[in-house]
């Protein structure tokens, strides 16, 4: 959605922009697959001398009074807030050459969360609302990370290469025309004979046990 100024022939309307669309669908409806409201992935060794200490940090990492910081800068000079509490930044905030010097959105340096509003007022009200409407009505949760137990490793790390490899060939073969659909069910009996229903299983259960963990 920041492309759009870019452009030679952009006006500000949605007519010239990049905007998002509705994801294609067939017999199964399309969506888009979301990221994860944090951003990049911290931890502690276990050889550290004081993990208790390192994960208090993290946390003050991810306080409000440091998100305010990571996504809008500093109060007074690169945003300002209202009487209802909405912050907005400053004509000075607005230049991004400018805000990035006071180490606005620092990739991967911190844990941070990520804000839908520190970026939808950097662009018109019409590409904001489209950006809702894409989120709300098209965006499902992604995969999330999980860890595996040294026999889920082993079944997934044993397994998983070549299916995706037979995936990927396939794919291809049946885009391009080169092999034909009516051997589509052979090309599901070569899925199955490459143990595609033990990863399936390895997989099943990390969401469930994921899953069990928010209940």
């Amino acid at each position: 959605m920041m492309y759009s100024p870019v452009l030679p022939y952009y006006d500000g309307t949605a007519a010239t922009a990049f905007v998002g669309a509705a994801p294609l669908s067939g017999t199964h409806e399309g969506v888009y697959i979301g990221g994860s409201d944090l951003g990049g992935m911290f931890g502690v060794t276990s050889a550290s001398s004081d993990v208790a200490l390192a994960c208090r940090f993290l946390d003050y990492c991810l306080n409000d009074t440091n998100m305010d910081y990571y996504q809008w800068g500093i109060e007074g000079e690169s945003y300002v807030v209202d009487e209802s509490g909405n912050k907005t930044f400053t004509e000075q905030g607005s230049d991004n050459d400018w805000l990035q010097q006071l180490g606005i959105n620092p990739a991967f340096v911190f844990p941070i969360r990520y804000s839908v509003v520190a970026t939808d007022v950097l662009v018109a009200d019409w590409h904001a609302e489209i950006n809702k409407w894409q989120h709300d009505e098209f965006v499902v949760e992604g995969w999330p990370f999980i860890y595996a137990t040294d026999e889920e490793s082993e079944v997934v790390n044993t397994y998983l290469t070549d299916i995706q490899t037979y995936v990927d060939e396939n794919t291809t073969a049946f885009i391009t025309g080169t092999k034909s659909l009516d051997e589509f069910d052979s090309y599901i009996s070569g899925l199955e004979a490459l143990h595609l229903a033990d990863v399936v299983a390895v997989k099943q259960a990390q969401y469930d046990r994921y899953s069990s963990a928010f209940n």
